[in-house]
């Protein structure tokens, strides 16, 4: 960025002498007075000095000193993620004089408002909307040692959601809609429904990694754990639905087996010879493998006496 700070200083003051051009001192700089502006926010900073110190000190007839610097600046930004990724940032440029109270220096901005901050005609950020919006403060804030002039720059940064789109919401619903395909395969299918079950959750909570890897660890909600928490909850209910499915199928299935055999032996019907009645003793027998049980109360003490009429039958 290029900070540029402008101030009148007397004692440089030319034009009585009949000179009415303005003076350029770069390599002046060291010699003359400058203020000792600092960023508050500042976690990496460096100057510009290739191919030469990148910098403008220009004095004017009257006095006026125009300094304008080019540098690079890494500020801190607090954050507030729990509407992400449909949020709202705002984040601080603040600058304040180190060493010279109100009494002897104070900074303001520039009359012009829209020439406080200005933005290069070709600024794209990729995770926000630009230009963003700013306001611009003048403080004076009180420290042990005096009272200290501030200015304050205010960035209200609105979060792109077309990224989140695309790389996070979109796959998720796509994953969803996949896990419920398994209400359409049949439930005898076991190792299919099984295989797509655990895919999709597999793959759901590598989605939600993923979305959340590049995040700050912070302890509150954010709006897209609530979106992957939900759709996790989607295809790991698909999954449990399959195992309830597949228990009372087996359940149904034994009862009819029991209903049939009690049909035939009520009709007076027995097995045509020793070959058929003991092929459906022992598929009896591994219903009640299958099932791990006999149904309690009176229906298992009559599928044990229809079970044991079919032993008998095949063994006469």
């Amino acid at each position: 960025m290029f900070l540029r700070q402008y101030w009148n200083d007397t004692r440089l003051a030319y034009a009585h002498r009949g000179y009415n051009q303005s003076l350029t001192l770069n390599s002046k700089k060291s010699e003359l007075w400058v203020p000792d502006l600092y960023f508050i926010n500042e976690k990496e900073g460096s100057f510009h000095e290739i191919t030469t110190p990148n910098l403008l000190l220009r004095v004017n007839p009257t006095g006026r000193v125009t300094y304008s610097q080019k540098l690079t600046v890494k500020l801190s930004c607090n954050m507030d993620l729990k509407k992400f990724p449909m949020d709202q940032q705002r984040c601080h440029l603040k600058m304040e004089s180190y060493g010279y109270t109100t009494e002897e220096l104070i900074f303001e901005w520039v009359n012009k408002t829209k020439d406080r901050v200005q933005f290069s005609d070709d600024l794209e950020l990729p995770e926000f909307v630009t230009p963003p919006n700013i306001s611009t403060e003048n403080r004076v804030v009180k420290y042990l040692t005096g009272n200290y002039s501030y200015l304050i720059a205010t960035f209200y940064l609105n979060r792109k959601s077309g990224f989140y789109l695309i790389q996070t919401y979109i796959p998720s619903i796509l994953i969803v809609i996949l896990s419920w395909v398994s209400f359409w395969i049949d439930v005898r299918a076991v190792p299919a429904r099984i295989s797509l079950g655990l895919l999709t959750v597999l793959s759901m909570t590598t989605q939600s990694s993923g979305a959340l890897g590049q995040l700050p660890r912070v302890s509150y909600i954010k709006a897209i754990d609530v979106w992957m928490s939900t759709c996790l909850v989607f295809v790991f209910g698909a999954l449990i639905e399959y195992a309830i499915a597949n228990v009372l199928a087996r359940r149904h299935s034994s009862l009819e087996r029991w209903e049939n055999l009690r049909s035939i032996l009520d009709s007076g019907q027995q097995a045509p010879d020793h070959q058929a009645a003991s092929m459906q003793y022992q598929q009896l027998q591994q219903t009640r493998l299958t099932s791990g049980r006999l149904h309690s109360g009176g229906n298992g003490e009559a599928q044990a006496a229809l079970l044991n009429q079919v032993q008998s039958c095949g063994h006469s």
